[in-house]
């Protein structure tokens, strides 16, 4: 019989919400400057402020996201 051992990780964490609205986007390139930019063999994922991307460059796009920092 295994035993199972909990731990609260957050009991006394604190959680940041960025005052940003994110857009996470397939793009046809990386960006420099967003806050991520995750590379493949088959596409590019880039998480950026949703202010700051470019149309012609995204193949899809989800909007209104926020990052938390714990």
């Amino acid at each position: 019989m295994h035993q199972i051992i909990k731990k609260n990780y957050l009991k006394d964490g604190k959680v940041y919400i960025w005052k940003e609205t994110f857009a996470i986007i397939k793009s046809k390139k990386p960006y420099p400057n967003a806050f991520a930019n995750i590379i493949d063999k088959n596409e590019t994922t880039v998480i950026i402020e949703q202010s700051k991307y470019d149309e012609e460059n995204v193949s899809e796009i989800e909007k209104d996201w926020k990052i938390l920092t714990f």
